[in-house]
């Protein structure tokens, strides 16, 4: 069986972090079939020189994903907009509200070059999702806020699972193999933009001499 499509855009993060990013993406590749496109380490500029850098977005026929990784064991509570582990203490502030805007602006650059144009790929809303460890036991402060997008690993695969055999549209191998173009060329131009210019010293601007 063929896997889903891997491109790296960009380096993991150093040490856990780096490598729940890269279990993830290996996850994705060989446990989704192929039309997905999992596209890692990505840089997206936003206005003051500044960068967003996404883990990993998830694109196929009608549908593209932000995934914000967060290697946080044994167990998870979720608040409005926080997280924490009861079990060690570590949190997370802001956790849906940063990756939710991430979908914004990845959004509005999916609007121009490489990207496709057609009407299927622009009537795709951009959503966000937070994916703790397959082990981890997530646990909500308020039942309604289970509709914050925090789910396992696990869960994450059997939900695309479920899509590429629910939705009719994903088996669009047009769209596919522009999704899959459309990411490769990203990830070529991002490789040349990392080169040293008198303006930037990799994707940073130099502000001053």
């Amino acid at each position: 069986r063929m896997p889903a499509e891997l491109v790296s855009c960009g380096d993991p993060a150093v040490e856990i972090g780096g490598e729940f990013e890269l279990h993830c993406a290996r996850e994705f590749r060989d446990n989704l079939p192929p039309g997905f496109v999992i596209a890692t380490n990505v840089h997206i500029p936003r206005p003051g020189g500044e960068f967003y850098e996404y883990d990993v977005i998830v694109s196929a026929p009608g549908l593209c994903d932000v995934l914000e990784l967060k290697c946080i064991t044994p167990d998870v509570m979720v608040f409005e907009d926080i997280i924490t582990s009861p079990q060690t203490g570590f949190s997370i502030d802001r956790v849906f509200s940063k990756v939710d805007h991430k979908a914004k602006v990845l959004s509005s650059r999916r609007q121009k070059p490489p990207f496709p144009s057609g009407p299927l790929h622009r009537a795709i809303r951009v959503r966000s999702q937070v994916v703790v460890p397959s082990e981890t036991k997530i646990t909500f402060s308020i039942p309604d806020h289970s509709r914050n997008p925090i789910v396992t690993l696990a869960e994450s695969i059997t939900r695309y699972r479920s899509y590429a055999t629910g939705v009719a549209q994903f088996r669009d191998a047009t769209a596919a193999r522009e999704i899959s173009n459309a990411w490769k060329s990203f990830r070529d131009d991002s490789t040349r933009a990392q080169r040293k210019t008198s303006k930037y010293l990799g994707r940073f601007v130099i502000r001053r001499q």
